[in-house]
């Protein structure tokens, strides 16, 4: 092998040397983590109690969870999280509860829109229209 033959071997490895190096940079970074921790799961749907509210259709607590869902009369529902068991059970007992729900509830809590109730749920996933 002369000194060309030589060099042109040494480019050529060079180069192939580059390419599996970029290679194995885009199949790490694009391959998905195996051992990655799952999503935090959503707290199942806790039973909904219809209440009396101008603006509020039923409500449902999941102690274990801390979460609390409000279904409101437009057919619209939340889920709020880290509620504790004390804010359900006064929103339960107050006079207003739509009152009480924009002074405790609303804006205080991380919260998730659910989705509509379906037109088979049981009473208390429903708005109640008066």
């Amino acid at each position: 092998m002369d000194a060309g033959e030589k060099t042109r071997w040494n480019v050529l490895r060079a180069a192939r040397c580059r390419v599996f190096a970029i290679a194995f940079l885009v199949l790490q970074t694009s391959v998905p983590r195996v051992c990655a921790e799952p999503p935090p799961a959503t707290p199942a749907a806790p039973a909904r109690v219809p209440v009396e509210s101008s603006v509020i259709a039923a409500v449902g607590y999941d102690a274990e969870a801390r979460a609390l869902d409000i279904e409101f009369r437009s057919g619209t529902a939340r889920r709020y999280l880290d509620v504790p068991p004390e804010i359900h059970r006064a929103l339960l007992g107050a006079a207003s509860k739509g009152r009480f729900y924009n002074a405790n509830i609303r804006h205080r809590f991380k919260s998730e829109k659910l989705a509509p109730a379906g037109k088979d749920a049981p009473p208390g996933d429903a708005p109640a229209r008066p």
